[in-house]
């Protein structure tokens, strides 16, 4: 989960009475959360129930939910029949790059009661582009690209990259 956070007490002395200081010790009252969330019901993909038959598993009968699907894909997992998919650190890059350009990122949006939407949305765009840049990533296996119709990483049925959020909360 990323955190981002501002320190109003440093902006103090300098914005005081300013409309900016108080619209910036307003939004020190939220934070906005974005990652994958454990509260979101994914279903079973088609992949994983052709998979299943296949191997002679039995099909799970409910999908994972987004926390866990991003967990096994960031950094890799066997699964119960020692199935080994390998880590691909999409949400490591992403929170890297959003860290490295922090500060440029937050000069270019208005400081607003929007601040949080809009920095959450610029983020979740970061975590999409690293999902979907498959040089990133160790190739899919022949019996995935079989199945699932693609060599692509990550990309299956969309399960993945629509289920990163941004959630603006209070702090």
């Amino acid at each position: 989960m990323l955190k981002l956070s501002i320190d109003i007490k440093k902006l103090e002395s300098t914005l005081k009475n300013s409309k900016t200081f108080k619209m910036l010790k307003e939004l020190d009252k939220k934070k906005v959360e974005i990652g994958f969330f454990s509260d979101v019901q994914l279903p079973v993909s088609q992949t994983g129930k052709k998979f299943a038959a296949l191997m002679g598993y039995a099909e799970d009968s409910i999908g994972p939910n987004a926390a866990q699907l991003a967990a096994w894909m960031n950094y890799g997992t066997y699964n119960s029949h020692g199935y080994h998919t390998p880590a691909r650190p999409f949400f490591d890059y992403a929170t890297q790059e959003i860290k490295d350009n922090l500060s440029s990122i937050v000069s270019t949006v208005k400081i607003t009661e929007k601040f949080y939407d809009s920095f959450g949305n610029y983020a979740v765009k970061i975590i999409h582009e690293t999902i979907n840049d498959s040089s990133k990533y160790e190739a899919n296996a022949p019996i995935t690209i079989e199945l699932k119709g693609s060599d692509k990483p990550l990309i299956d049925e969309g399960n993945l990259i629509s289920s990163v959020e941004a959630r603006v909360v209070n702090g």
